[in-house]
């Protein structure tokens, strides 16, 4: 079971790397100033009755991609923190406060005993 919780915290981190080197706020801010500049721009070109320079469509497409996989990655991040806060509730209400950690003892195992002398292994 350790295994399988080690595997998934490994799981969980690779996950908050990857969204977190996805575009920050202030840079999607700049892309959505930019979207609407580009917005602009198109909509001038067709009140005016001008062609639309071919690479604003692009660009523009470009801008959306980019602004909703940065906002994705970011609601990512927020559902992971709401979860592992529902999932450390659901450990604080199971783990008993200021109990000492354990490793889990292989069965037949004798546990010693608070100033119990320990053998020494003889040369």
């Amino acid at each position: 079971m350790k295994r399988e919780a080690e595997e998934l915290i490994t799981k969980l981190r690779n996950i908050i790397i990857a969204a977190s080197k996805s575009e920050g706020q202030p840079e999607l801010r700049t892309k959505r100033e930019q979207l609407k500049v580009i917005n602009e721009s198109i909509q001038q070109c067709t009140d005016r009755k001008l062609p639309v320079p071919d690479d604003l469509p692009k660009l523009k497409k470009s801008l959306i991609d980019e602004i909703e996989k940065g906002e994705k990655d970011h609601l990512v991040l927020y559902f992971l923190k709401e979860q592992l806060s529902l999932i450390l509730t659901a450990i604080d209400s199971i783990v008993v406060p200021n109990e000492p950690h354990r490793e889990p003892q292989t069965k037949g195992a004798k546990t010693p005993v608070a100033n119990e002398p320990q053998s020494v292994p003889k040369s």
